[in-house]
This record gives C-alpha cells, sequence and structure tokens, in this order.
C-alpha cells in the first residue's frame, strides 16, 4: 500500500529573476536544479486535480506530496518556468488575470513598478488620498522602497480610489502606463497557454485585475471574478480553482465566502503554512519557491510541517533561543533594556504624577509620538470610537499631511477601525489649547514636550501605557519592526486608550451629578 501523509507542500511561484529591470524571482539555472534535487529526495509532484481530489474528500496525500503553483500570467512564467516543469512530468498550476492575457492590461501593482522604473524624476511629491506622500528614485534602493511603499497602501483601497491614486502617482511621475507588452511586463500569449494546456499544465482564476477583495465590496469581487470567466469556461481551462490577489491575511479579510459564492470548490492564498488534507478548503496555504539550496532542505526537512505554526514548542524554543521573543513582545533587545528601566522608575513611584490627574479639568485629549503615523495614529482612533471628548495628535519628527503607516492601516481594518483619512501633523504646526491632556507613549518625549508647553495653563501630561490593565512606562515605536511587535503595540495601546476613555467618561458624568 502507498505511504500516507496528512499535508502537502503547496509551492508558489512568481517570476523569473531580472535584476535589470526591478523583478525579484527565482533564477532559471537554480529552476532546473532545484526540479532535480526534488525528485531526488522523492517527492512526488501532484497534479491541480489530484491536489483537488485529496482535499475535497478529505482523503491523506501521498507521502512527500507537492503542489507547484505559479501566479499571474506574464510571459516569463508561461514561456519558461511551466514547460521546466512539464518536461520532467510535473503538472504545475498557474492562475490568471484575465486582462493581462485578453487586453494586454497590466495589473495595478504591475502598472505601480512600471512606473516606478521608468520615471526620470529622482524625487516626486504628490497628493494621496487629501494627503501628502513622497518618494525617491534616484538609487535602485529608493525605486525598490518606493514601488514596495506605494503598492502596500494602494491594497488598502478600493477600486476607484485605487485607480485614483496610481494616475496621481504616474501623473508626478511624468509616466504614461503601456500595454503588457514591454521587456519584463509581457503578458503571455493565449496561444502559448493553450499548448501547454494541451501538455497537462492547468490554468485557473486570479481574477480580472487583481483585484483585492478585502479592500472591496461583495459585489465588486464577485464582478472581478466574474468578468474572468469567459477565459476559462471559453478555453476549457479549469474552472473550480481560485488564487486570491496578493493573498496575505490583511488582503482576504472577512472574505473567505466569495470564492465559494463564486462557485469556486478550492481556494489558494499566500498565507504560509503546510495544507492539510483537512484544512479549509477555502484558505489553502502555500510556501514560496526555495531560491537555494538552504531554502530547499528547510522545505524538505520533517520540521517544515511544524516551522509555520508559532504556537508550537519548537518555534516558542527557537524564538527564546534567539531572543526573538524580545523583538516581538518589546520591539527589540536594546528596546526591552529601555522598557525596563522605566518600569523600574514607576514601580519605584517616578511616574505616579502622570496618572494623579485633575480629569474635570480635561478639555481636549492630545496623543503624540515621533512620527504621527503609527502609536498616535491609532490611539487617537480608538479614541475617538470609545469618547466624544474632542482629540487630536501630533508628531515630534515627521512631515505634514502625510497618512499613517501600511502596518497601522492594516492592523486598523483587521480590528474594525478606520484611520485611513488620518493625516500626519507636525509639532511645529500644533497649537496647544488650554485645559488639554498631552499623551505621549516614551518618558523622554513627555519630559520633551513639558518644556515646550509650560506657558499654556491647566495643561496636564500623561504616558499612555501607565493607563493599560497592566502599566507600561515605555511603548517602543513599532517602525521596522516585525509583524508581531505591530500587534503587542497597537493592542497594548487600544487597551490602554479604551480604560483612559472611561476613566474620563466616568469622571464626566460623576461631575453631572
Amino acid at each position: 500500500m502507498e505511504a500516507q501523509q496528512s499535508y502537502c507542500r503547496v509551492l508558489m511561484l512568481h517570476r523569473i529573476a531580472n535584476p535589470a529591470m526591478g523583478i525579484s524571482g527565482i533564477e532559471t539555472t537554480w529552476l532546473e536544479n532545484s526540479i532535480a534535487l526534488f525528485l531526488t529526495k522523492g517527492f512526488r509532484f501532484l497534479s491541480l486535480e489530484e491536489f483537488k481530489h485529496y482535499i475535497t474528500s478529505q482523503t491523506p496525500f501521498p507521502a512527500n506530496a507537492l503542489l507547484v503553483t505559479i501566479d499571474d500570467g506574464y510571459a516569463d512564467q508561461v514561456n519558461e518556468m511551466v514547460p521546466a516543469f512539464l518536461k520532467h512530468g510535473i503538472k504545475p498550476a498557474v492562475f490568471l488575470i484575465s486582462k493581462l492575457i485578453e487586453q494586454q492590461e497590466l495589473p495595478w501593482d504591475e502598472s505601480i513598478r512600471y512606473i516606478a522604473e521608468h520615471t526620470a524624476k529622482p524625487y516626486i511629491h504628490f497628493d494621496h488620498l487629501g494627503g501628502k506622500l513622497h518618494y525617491y528614485f534616484d538609487t535602485r534602493e529608493h525605486k525598490t522602497w518606493a514601488r514596495r511603499d506605494f503598492i502596500a497602501r494602494c491594497e488598502l483601497l478600493d477600486k476607484k480610489s485605487l485607480a485614483d491614486s496610481i494616475e496621481s502617482f504616474a501623473k508626478a511621475a511624468d509616466v504614461e502606463i503601456p500595454k503588457a507588452t514591454k521587456n519584463g511586463f509581457e503578458a503571455a500569449s493565449l496561444s502559448n497557454i493553450l499548448k501547454l494546456s494541451e501538455q497537462g499544465a492547468s490554468f485557473s482564476s486570479h481574477t480580472d485585475s487583481h483585484l483585492i477583495l478585502a479592500s472591496n465590496d461583495d459585489q465588486t469581487c464577485l464582478q472581478a471574478i466574474h468578468n474572468a470567466k469567459p477565459l476559462f469556461e471559453n478555453n476549457e481551462f479549469e474552472t473550480e480553482c481560485f488564487a486570491y490577489p496578493i493573498g496575505k491575511d490583511h488582503s482576504i479579510i472577512n472574505k473567505l465566502n466569495i470564492p465559494k459564492e463564486a462557485g469556486f470548490t478550492l481556494a489558494f492564498t499566500t498565507v504560509e503554512g503546510i495544507a492539510s488534507h483537512q484544512c479549509d478548503a477555502y484558505a489553502i496555504p502555500r510556501i514560496s519557491y526555495p531560491l537555494n539550496e538552504k531554502q530547499l532542505e528547510e522545505i524538505c526537512s520533517p520540521l517544515a510541517l511544524y516551522r509555520y505554526d508559532q504556537s508550537n514548542w519548537l518555534i516558542k524554543l527557537h524564538n527564546l533561543r534567539t531572543l526573538k521573543i524580545l523583538i516581538n513582545a518589546y520591539g527589540g533587545k536594546a528596546a526591552s533594556l529601555t522598557w525596563l528601566k522605566h518600569q523600574l522608575k514607576l514601580f519605584s513611584g517616578r511616574y505616579q504624577k502622570y496618572r494623579n490627574l485633575d480629569l474635570d479639568s480635561i478639555k481636549r485629549v492630545v496623543f503624540f509620538c515621533k512620527g504621527n503615523i503609527n502609536r498616535s495614529a491609532i490611539a487617537e482612533a480608538v479614541f475617538a470610537t470609545n469618547s466624544t471628548m474632542r482629540h487630536a495628535s501630533f508628531g515630534l519628527k515627521t512631515e505634514q499631511q502625510f497618512p499613517p503607516s501600511v502596518e497601522a492601516q492594516r492592523w486598523a481594518r483587521k480590528n474594525n477601525l478606520t484611520i485611513i483619512q488620518h493625516k500626519t501633523t507636525r509639532v511645529e504646526d500644533f497649537i496647544v489649547e488650554q485645559s488639554d491632556l498631552l499623551i505621549a507613549f516614551e518618558p523622554e518625549q513627555l519630559q520633551l514636550i513639558e518644556q515646550n508647553s509650560r506657558q499654556v495653563s491647566k495643561v496636564q501630561y500623561s504616558l499612555l501605557g501607565l493607563w493599560a490593565d497592566k502599566p507600561w512606562a515605555y511603548i517602543h515605536d513599532p517602525v521596522a519592526r516585525p509583524e508581531e511587535y505591530f500587534d503587542k503595540c497597537f493592542t497594548l495601546i487600544k487597551q490602554a486608550t479604551k480604560n483612559l476613555a472611561s476613566t474620563l467618561k466616568a469622571s464626566y458624568y460623576t461631575e453631572k451629578i
């Protein structure tokens, strides 16, 4: 009897590497070598039809099962990647953006990359959602950062806002977006797709335009899927499987119902993980295809099953050994020492004055941090939903009228907060009013602002972390920290802000009585 196992590694590919065009991806030589290595190690490559059978019947997979998936439908994917697998008898599953194939229309994210790669301007500054954004393009690193940041911001926008934002970006960069026929941006031809389909490769839907489901209403999402159907139905391609555009948690939140409503049987995410034969058929995890031998060995390891489960004790032990736990919990190793220093001061009573407030005299609550794009932006949004009191925020070192960070916007969406309209305010442009309560996240920031606001009467000061269930005197800036710390930081801010709002509300009603 054939050996079985409860899981399958679903591998995900995107592009062939083209550094000159700013395309990160896999090298063609390594692609050939990696296929040979997988086969030598005894892995069995499944077709999409076989994979679908195991998932829908909840039957265990064959031992060492692999499924190869490729997203989008660019020429390099279809002309180079797919044949590389087929010549070894491996049938990859390709998810196509229909407008890319049928109309040679660049998807929105590739339009952004085209603009970033082809602008002649070293710097642009433009309007974005009623505020401002700016980017540098004078080096490869700046181009890459600009592209990634703007794509991440656009992921959060609905279809119309997305189109408007890309138009503003293109206008500021003085670049006209072409059809998908340029080198590095070329769409696969339908004739080649049909030939490869006859050889065993499968082709399925990735929407008509790479629409982000979580950023749009259900009707718009279903329409984007419906618009793509003729390509697959008319050419007798596979019609039961779907891959979410982008596919990360933040881009599919509250939208796992859409593929089912659209008539699909399976839907693939890009959330890292190993697919179990009993997993949610509409939230199938995938693993990025290995780009080198070390990554391949990690994927092949028996420990790969546990690698993506943060609750697993092996992962926790690894995080403890590498001190990653300090980064996730406090924002870094140095930050953990700063936190400890201020906690000791808190326990000694040094910060008690920041809790002993004259609550009745407070007329406005003002949150401030360094950039006004993360901590103070989230705190103000939470306060606004939990209090009718006036509120504001500013940054000690920021630009005027810039949007919140991408990470703050993603966390806000996940927690049903609205901050996309938030715009930064510089401390130089902010006017402190009588009876303000100024709230910081770090004691040093508070001391700095105290010195500059003494001329305004009845102004009070506090540290937001002191209002948490378990008081924290120091909340480290989450910029450039891992997602785990963003979540820890913002969750603490949410709790403390709600407690503060509740305390002020109770004081108000007590005063009325």
